[in-house]
């Protein structure tokens, strides 16, 4: 089965050639790959995370490639990190996207994301173990661009798998400069994604954090919530909720400038990108808010 450009897609019978026994671990190596017979198909983001999450159940040293191990390492750093959702979402498909580019350098047919075909290396140099070494650089720089707080893990997980964390060199005639190559061309795009990864747009100077000046229409209420305070049932509704200091308080919009983050998957409809009124969130659990242009059924989860 082939699928077209996707995070989670793409032509993976090469792939077996890295000891991927199943298809979540060929998801992760080849997503984005390009495909002449679906040339227009799309892969969800929100699979790559499901498949992504199935990953990270596989204990990091019994793990059957060197894809789920950087998974693991990643999914320690999401935990440690406490962002909040959208953010996870961004940092698994850059981190894969990395990792994808720099494992296309091997293939006869797909083409990284930011460099297409130019990193291609002759047949010769497609083995196992220049490609393993490729994705390890790439995934190494990814990881450490997207949590910094956590260099050390990662750096002890190269280690673990006999790399050199210090090699910067970007001679793309050796695996380590592909990667790390690859993974430079990703990160200097989505540095401006309009994710704000480094705090450096607009007035913010925190990573992530809103650009975009929003404020809710709806003041803030506790639960039970009192109608009153509800301008607009489709907007942002803050809720007052305890914390463990018991002191309460309101969550604030987590990315409300999200709507202004290039999309992963190519051909995505910008009528559907929506805006600050297509997202709602609340604290409470498994609650399903009606939001125009959230989806299939119009419907989007809440979040806690």
């Amino acid at each position: 089965m082939r699928y077209g450009r996707s995070i989670a897609g793409g032509n993976c019978a090469r792939a077996d050639a890295l000891g991927t026994p199943n298809a979540h671990s060929r998801a992760g190596l080849c997503g984005y790959a390009k495909s002449r017979a679906t040339p227009h198909a799309h892969f969800p983001i929100a699979s790559l995370l499901v498949l992504v999450l199935i990953a990270g159940t596989v204990r990091a040293e019994t793990a059957p490639n060197i894809v789920l191990r950087w998974n693991n390492a990643l999914l320690e750093a999401v935990r440690n990190a406490h962002l909040g959702p959208p953010m996870v979402a961004r940092a698994l498909a850059v981190f894969h996207t990395c990792m994808y580019d720099s494992w296309a350098a091997y293939d006869d047919r797909a083409a990284g994301t930011q460099l297409g075909d130019r990193l291609r290396q002759p047949w010769e140099s497609r083995t196992t173990e220049n490609k393993t070494a490729a994705i390890s650089y790439a995934a190494y720089r990814a990881a450490s661009d997207l949590f910094p707080n956590d260099a050390l893990l990662f750096k002890q997980l190269m280690a673990t798998i006999h790399y050199d964390p210090s090699d910067i060199s970007e001679d793309t005639a050796t695996p380590a400069g592909v990667g790390n190559v690859a993974c430079k061309a990703v990160l200097e795009f989505r540095h401006h994604d309009g994710a704000n990864q480094l705090g450096d747009q607009g007035s913010a100077t925190t990573p992530y954090s809103d650009y975009t000046g929003y404020a809710p229409v709806n003041q803030a209420t506790a639960l039970p919530v009192d109608a009153s305070k509800i301008r607009d049932p489709d907007r942002f509704q803050p809720l007052y909720y305890k914390n463990v200091a018991v002191r309460e308080f309101y969550p604030l919009f987590v990315g409300a400038h999200w709507f202004k983050v290039v999309a992963f998957s190519g051909g995505y409809d910008e009528g559907h990108r929506g805006s600050h009124k297509a997202i709602s969130s609340a604290p409470a659990r498994n609650r399903r808010i009606r939001t125009p242009g959230a989806g299939v059924g119009g419907y989007l989860r809440t979040l806690d």
